[in-house]
């Protein structure tokens, strides 16, 4: 059982059994899995993970700041809906979804919610996600993921190194 904390009230718990079924509390509140260790400590960065077991990854990795969405790898995040205020003070988001198709749909849903200026991709090398990580490469290696992440670049944004000198490339230099 997940037990899902909210100012350390429960709000939710999720079952799994051995074959990796999943099941909610019928009508409870859909939030964030470990949102108070987070908003708690006052932290400026959060992970955000698929499955409660990456998370738990990051947290025996020695990262106490990693989240799971309640529902894994599902597009709908309108359970964000009422706590988006609540990360204002977020500066740093890493996405560390799964390695796979619907992981990566879910990566592109939370960063069109939290915005490209503060988000970062998380790169599992060759494995699916954060727990296969651990397991391979250990606890070292999984915050590695976290300090080697990259930004995402922000649409639209044009630095001036990308704009070249008219006159440099000129035909009429040449004349």
């Amino acid at each position: 059982v997940f037990n899902y904390f909210y100012e350390n009230v429960l709000i939710n718990k999720k079952f799994r059994d051995g074959r990796k079924n999943f099941k909610l509390v019928k009508d409870a509140e859909k939030i964030l899995y470990n949102i108070d260790s987070v908003l708690e400590t006052g932290n400026k960065k959060m992970i955000i993970c698929e499955g409660e077991i990456d998370a738990l990854s990051y947290i025996e990795s020695g990262i106490n700041f990693a989240v799971s969405v309640p529902n894994g790898a599902n597009t709908n995040t309108d359970y964000l809906d009422n706590y988006m205020p609540l990360f204002d003070g977020i500066e740093e988001v890493y996405l560390a979804t799964d390695n796979d198709t619907k992981g990566l749909q879910l990566r592109e849903e939370l960063l069109r919610r939290f915005g490209a200026y503060r988000c970062y991709k998380v790169d599992f090398e060759d494995c699916k996600d954060a727990n296969e990580y651990l397991v391979k490469y250990g606890k070292e290696a999984l915050v590695n993921t976290i300090l080697n992440a990259q930004k995402f670049p922000i649409e639209g944004l044009i630095k001036v190194e990308d704009i070249e000198d008219p006159k440099k490339n000129s035909k009429l230099n040449n004349i």
